[in-house]
């Protein structure tokens, strides 16, 4: 077939035109096809995942119940662990039981409970261990009703570690006959308790949905009762026998004699430990009745200093069984060991830099109080100055801690103030409409904001930290560093 030239070069870009949109059909379906191989390998591995996800999802009712029923075995495990309130309240019950018994506690180291106390973060251990150690002193049935009380009275975890047992030579002039003669013994002990420290909801805890609900179904269905008899405080009853011999004395020590000069050398002492404690129980009121805060300091240092000697004298005396003469030992350990180890408690130990009374701080609070309500800024700032002091001095209790807050916020609020008083604000007069008090205007002048003087409006920003929140007909209400602050202004249009 012949094509003249200009047919010819028609049909050729035909052709190639051909040529060129098959061959780019034929790439672009074998890119749909690569494309549509990925998807499919993509669809298979997310179904994988889907079935994965429904298995698990099938497991969470059971794993659920199992957290829950967890959670409440906790619950019932640690209802005979104290609580911080009663760690720091077992003292009361230790003093208690000392009453009842009729022992004498002559030493009492709190130290890991003060600390807990004290510390700014809780153990990070689920159950951490409280030691209390002290020292008694008191005979053999005491001793052991004192045990008897911790162990029964007590419906608290608590055990009894160790304790140790140093016989009191209680040597009388004259043979005694050892069933007839009670006697005080000194007794070494260890008391241990444990605290739950539960961890805080938040990203450790599980929320888990209708949870109350949930609860009540398993208590229905009894699985929260299997393990409700597991936890239970073993009691005993002590029976005293007052006819037997005492174990811890010696026999052979009533018989043993003590001169006159022995006898008067205990008793002088005596005298001299009783006369020493009288003039620091008087010193003490004084301290109390002091009002000038400076001055009442450098009594309380001297006080716990004398104290500090006079515990350690006794404490001597103690260690080295100074008092052999049986009256004149039960005269020391009511008069003179008892009252200065209760009043080392009550001062918070011979090693503390100072203790003052947590009324005074409490009386402060209250004075700051009534100096903020009079615009006495600059008063209430120096209390908390002297707030400040009395706390360095003692570890404040958890219920001082509101008291605390209110003063620093008392403080913050005067600071404010003072901060304020400072920018030497001068209005020189305002524009007010009663029907339309967003468009109220104030002149406001002063060294802050220059030379002169210049109009605010509500919601305009004076200077760095302070703006208007409104203007009414007699006062510029102010939002300064986040306290609302007000002041007259001039007259009014």
């Amino acid at each position: 077939m012949t094509l003249k030239n200009g047919n010819t070069r028609f049909a050729l870009i035909c052709a190639g035109t051909a040529v060129l949109g098959l061959g780019g059909f034929g790439h672009f379906t074998w890119t749909d096809m690569d494309r549509m191989e990925d998807l499919d390998q993509s669809t298979k591995m997310l179904e994988g995942k889907i079935r994965t996800a429904d298995r698990e999802i099938r497991t969470i009712p059971g794993l659920e119940d199992k957290v829950l029923i967890l959670r409440e075995q906790v619950k019932e495990y640690v209802t005979i662990l104290p609580d911080d309130a009663e760690i720091h309240a077992f003292v009361n019950q230790l003093t208690r039981f000392e009453t009842e018994s009729g022992v004498v506690v002559t030493k009492l180291d709190d130290t890991q409970a003060r600390q807990r106390r004290s510390a700014r973060r809780p153990s990070s251990s689920a159950f951490e261990s409280i030691t209390y150690k002290l020292t008694l002193r008191g005979t053999t049935q005491q001793l052991l009703t004192f045990m008897d009380l911790l162990e029964n009275d007590y419906d608290r975890f608590v055990r009894i570690p160790t304790f140790k047992v140093q016989a009191f030579d209680d040597r009388r002039s004259g043979p005694q006959v050892a069933d007839e003669v009670s006697r005080q013994h000194s007794i070494d002990l260890e008391l241990e308790t444990y605290v739950y420290n539960p961890k805080k909801r938040g990203r450790g805890h599980v929320t888990i949905p209708n949870e109350l609900r949930k609860l009540e179904r398993l208590r229905d269905d009894g699985k929260l009762e299997v393990f409700a008899s597991d936890v239970a405080l073993v009691r005993h009853e002590i029976e005293a026998s007052p006819n037997r011999r005492d174990p811890f004395v010696d026999p052979r020590a009533l018989t043993s004699q003590i001169d006159e000069e022995e006898r008067r050398a205990q008793r002088d002492e005596l005298d001299d430990l009783k006369s020493r404690f009288q003039v620091l129980r008087k010193a003490l009121a004084l301290e109390e009745k002091e009002t000038n805060l400076v001055k009442r300091m450098q009594v309380a240092d001297k006080n716990n200093e004398f104290l500090s000697t006079l515990a350690a004298d006794v404490n001597g005396r103690v260690d080295e069984q100074f008092f052999t003469v049986l009256e004149l030992a039960k005269e020391f350990e009511t008069v003179v060991l008892g009252p200065v180890g209760q009043l080392q408690a009550e001062r918070g130990g011979i090693d503390a830099a100072a203790v003052l009374s947590v009324r005074d701080i409490e009386q402060r609070v209250a004075d700051m109080e009534k100096a903020a309500r009079s615009r006495e800024w600059g008063q209430v700032i120096t209390l908390h100055d002297e707030i400040k002091q009395l706390r360095a001095r003692f570890t404040a209790p958890a219920s001082l801690r509101p008291v605390s807050a209110r003063a620093e916020e008392l403080f913050l609020l005067a600071s404010a103030h003072r901060a304020f008083d400072a920018l030497e604000l001068v209005f020189g007069g305002s524009v007010h409409y009663r029907d339309d008090p967003g468009k109220a205007v104030v002149i406001i002048s002063g060294p802050s904001l220059g030379p002169n003087s210049l109009s605010f409006g509500p919601g305009e920003v004076v200077c760095d930290g302070l703006s208007i929140t409104r203007i009414t007909s007699t006062e510029v209400v102010f939002d300064y560093s986040g306290y609302e602050i007000s002041r007259r202004h001039g007259t009014d249009r």
